[in-house]
C-alpha cells in the first residue's frame, strides 16, 4: 500500500519545472514529527517554504503559516480538525 506522502509526491512531481533540484519537493510526516513547522525551518535554513497544502484546519493552520516564507502560499484543501479538540470551552457550550 502506498503511503499518503508517496501519493502526494507522485501527484506533485509532474508539476515541477524541468531541471529542478532533486530535493525541491520535501514532505514531513506530522505523526513522526509533531513539531514539523520547526523541522521546515531547519530543513530550509530558516528560509521556509513557498507552498504548504493544509488539510487539517484549525489544529495545524498556525504551523502551516509559520512554515511558509513571506509571500508564500498556504493552500487550504480541507478542514478536518474539530474546534472542540483544542478548546474545551466550545465543547462545554455545545452541551
Amino acid at each position: 500500500m502506498t503511503s499518503k506522502i508517496e501519493q502526494v509526491k507522485k501527484l506533485l512531481q509532474p508539476l515541477l519545472r524541468p531541471g529542478s533540484p532533486e530535493d525541491v519537493l520535501q514532505t514531513i510526516n506530522y505523526k513522526t514529527t509533531p513539531d514539523w513547522d520547526k523541522e521546515v525551518a531547519e530543513l530550509t535554513g530558516g528560509r521556509k517554504v513557498d507552498i504548504v497544502i493544509e488539510i487539517s484546519g484549525r489544529a495545524t493552520l498556525g504551523k502551516s503559516i509559520r512554515s511558509t516564507r513571506s509571500g508564500g502560499l498556504v493552500a487550504i484543501s480541507g478542514y478536518l480538525s474539530d474546534y472542540s479538540e483544542l478548546d474545551p470551552k466550545i465543547k462545554e457550550e455545545g452541551k
